[in-house]
């Protein structure tokens, strides 16, 4: 898998996940469904956060988030409401585009060397293509779930 396969698979789910909140305002995207899931604006702010989790773990030179999107890092409490700590759904997209345009960037300044290198996971060492695909599957699944918690957050239509 080269650089710009990875790049372009990631800049996909960026162009899925702004459809989709197109017309989402922030206090629909708070919105609770009834079964045990969390909201669009924490499945948004997490792809996020991942994404900046992703430049650290591979070494990379993440944009600042400035300890911003921890509330919305693995393990995280769901956004149930209004809170200090919960993003606006506009910052969450402009993060989300900031993030595309420090992957497209890193991935034009990476070599299939540097790309098969292993480096240490836990107790494994893994290359960093494979921890970087890993983050891409774990960036497709949420995308995935937006299309879902678009119309939890009040929408009742078909975006693709």
């Amino acid at each position: 898998m080269d650089p710009t396969l990875l790049s372009k698979a990631f800049h996909r789910n960026t162009k899925l996940v702004q459809r989709h909140a197109e017309g989402v305002s922030h206090e629909d995207s708070l919105r609770q469904s009834e079964h045990n899931i969390n909201c669009f604006n924490w499945v948004l702010g997490h792809i996020v956060a991942s994404r900046y989790d992703l430049f650290r773990l591979v070494d990379g030179a993440p944009p600042d988030d400035g300890g911003r999107f921890s509330r919305y890092r693995t393990e995280s409490d769901p956004v149930k409401a209004e809170a200090p700590d919960v993003i606006p759904l506009e910052d969450l997209l402009t993060g989300l585009a900031d993030t595309q345009a420090a992957i497209r960037a890193w991935m034009d300044s990476v070599d299939e060397d540097w790309l098969t290198t292993e480096t240490p996971v836990g107790d494994a060492m893994v290359s960093r293509v494979d921890q970087i695909h890993f983050a891409y599957f774990h960036d497709t699944y949420h995308t995935g779930q937006i299309d879902l918690l678009r119309q939890v957050s009040g929408k009742n239509d078909k975006v693709i």
